[in-house]
């Protein structure tokens, strides 16, 4: 399905963001401004977004990526949808990518992470993570060698639209696409790209209400979690020092989300988070 538009919206807030956990005793929904479109897509081929990531090493920049039948191709774009540069994941395939993230490499440095993990029919065996190191320089048509590791599930195939890396550990989460009931979550370690491949570590639920979860992102800090879903944004936060795992089964509350048509993405960025629907 594709909306009329192609927006990017940031939402800013006045007391909670990105590496800033709320106060004791308040919402990290507390404090939000309004909604602002600051963008346009304007690369046609950018037709049907489904993962969009914030670079920390290049402020301003934005990673985004097509949904199904796309080639394994990273877009770098400034927030006001103008195509920078762009980058080929050399010997990756691109069946149906559908999340991206931001998390830690090897050593430590930024690795921008691709989820090749949509499955409507639910009939893959294992589905594909993806990671190559976020490049020093932005320009041009880039090409990087990428990372992959090969994902089954314990229970069997599942439909996965979310996904985020944990910024310290660089454990990579995806959470279910369910309708109608919490959703499961599972957990690739870091340390299954040296074999490549993995069954996924069912680690929790998350309740994301009517609506199935389509993109997630988790702080900087590690404190709050976005949840994207069609027509909301969840966000879930954890108290300083309780384990990750401590995110999920919680009650989220809302936070401001823009009137897409079909909200495929979220990306912390600064002091806010930034929002995309597909379309052309």
């Amino acid at each position: 399905m594709r909306c009329l538009t192609g927006l990017l919206i940031l939402i800013l807030a006045s007391c909670a963001g990105e590496g800033i956990a709320p106060p004791p005793g308040s919402s990290p929904c507390d404090g939000w401004g309004e909604p602002q479109q600051v963008g346009r897509v304007a690369a046609p081929a950018l037709y049907e977004v489904s993962g969009i990531v914030a670079s920390r090493a290049h402020p301003g920049v934005v990673w985004a990526h097509n949904d199904s039948d796309a080639g394994p191709v990273l877009w770098a774009l400034d927030e006001s949808g103008a195509v920078l540069a762009t980058l080929e994941l050399a010997g990756a395939d691109a069946y149906d990518w559908e999340a991206s993230s931001l998390g830690p490499g090897p050593a430590g440095d930024d690795y921008l992470y691709v989820a090749d993990t949509g499955d409507n029919a639910l009939s893959r065996p294992d589905v594909l993570l993806y990671r190559v190191p976020e490049p020093s320089e932005v320009a041009g048509t880039m090409q990087a060698a990428a990372e992959a590791v090969r994902v089954a599930y314990p229970d069997g195939p599942h439909n996965v639209e979310a996904l985020f890396v944990d910024p310290v550990t660089g454990d990579a989460y995806l959470i279910a696409k369910v309708l109608l009931g919490p959703a499961p979550v599972y957990r690739v370690a870091a340390t299954a790209w040296e074999p490549g491949e993995a069954t996924a570590e069912r680690v929790g639920t998350l309740d994301t209400g009517l609506m199935p979860a389509t993109a997630a992102d988790l702080s900087s800090d590690g404190r709050v979690l976005a949840v994207r879903t069609y027509t909301a944004v969840l966000l879930y936060s954890r108290p300083a020092l309780a384990p990750l795992g401590s995110l999920l089964g919680g009650p989220p509350c809302r936070a401001p989300a823009p009137p897409e048509a079909q909200g495929e993405a979220i990306t912390w960025d600064g002091g806010g988070y930034l929002t995309i629907g597909e379309g052309s």
